[in-house]
This record gives C-alpha cells, structure tokens and sequence, in this order.
C-alpha cells in the first residue's frame, strides 16, 4: 500500500513539474546616466541592483511559460522615499513619505518565444499607492515596495492564465 501511494504522488509530482516548466529572464542594467536612486553609497546599489535582478528572475520562473524568454533592460531605478542623514553622513535612513516618493523603474523589454520577438516595450512602472498597501510576509527584507510593485506590472504583462 505504501509503495503505491510513493508511485502515484512520484507521478503527480512529475505531471505538475512537466505542466510548470518556466520561461527565463535576462535582465541587464542600461546606466547611460546614474540612477536616480539606487542607494547612496556603492554596495547599497549593487545591492539593489541584485536584489531587482533576482526578484524579476523568480517572477520569470513563476509566471512565464515554457521557452518564453522575457529581455529586460532596467533604464534608471528610484527607490521608494528618500534617504536622510540622521547624526551625519555616518547614519542614513530612507524616510517614506506619502505620494511623493513612489517607487519608479523605467525599463525596456522585449519577449521572445522559440527566438522570435512577440511583444516590446518601454514603460516607467510606479506605484502611487504604494504606502497605502501592506508589504506581504513574503516582501520581508530588502525593496518590499518596489518587489509588490513589480509583481503587480509582471503579472498584468506576462502571466499565461492558469486553468
């Protein structure tokens, strides 16, 4: 009886890996000018920069399907709020204001299926409301508004609709 129940949830395991495989996403950073706000000192960008880069690769693995590849080309980045010195330059916080400051990313893409491109665009996505949304439990660490924010555009642009 217990080797069944294995073969049948191996077999269900392996339908549902087949039904989900994933599309990919490029994504490469066009700072022709620097960003408006990417951080303030250097590892706090390259820390943005990675964190957008990996965020927008497992919306890709989530959403996209199979041998869609989805070219994004991030034009200039500004955080949600605005940094502020507290006691000097030692100690800076991002001080998030009401309409203000939204998160704003200006970026190029283009999506590719068996190499051929279907659909392009260039778009500044922001997010006016976005202190009037609560970050999920899974937005934790760092760029919570700007991750709610790009899942929000992803999903309207790419999301095949599920069954």
């Amino acid at each position: 009886m217990c080797i069944k129940t294995s073969v049948v949830a191996a077999a269900c395991l392996a339908a549902f890996g087949a039904a989900h495989a994933a599309g990919t996403v490029e994504v490469s950073f066009v700072e022709s000018v620097p960003f408006t706000d990417a951080g303030i000192a250097r590892y706090d960008k390259e820390a943005t920069l990675q964190t957008l880069e990996e965020h927008l690769k497992s919306l890709g693995e989530r959403h996209l399907a199979d041998g869609q590849m989805l070219k994004i080309e991030v034009l200039d980045i500004d955080l949600a709020g605005r940094t502020r010195w507290l006691f000097g330059p030692a100690y800076e916080v991002r001080v998030m204001t009401d309409w203000v400051d939204p998160p704003r990313i200006t970026l190029r893409y283009s999506l590719h299926v068996d190499g051929r491109a279907i659909r392009s665009g260039e778009e500044t996505v922001s997010d006016f409301s976005y202190l009037n949304r609560f970050a999920s439990r899974r937005f934790d660490g760092p760029l919570p508004h700007e991750k709610q924010m790009l899942d929000k555009w992803f999903r309207e642009r790419f999301a095949e609709p599920r069954p």
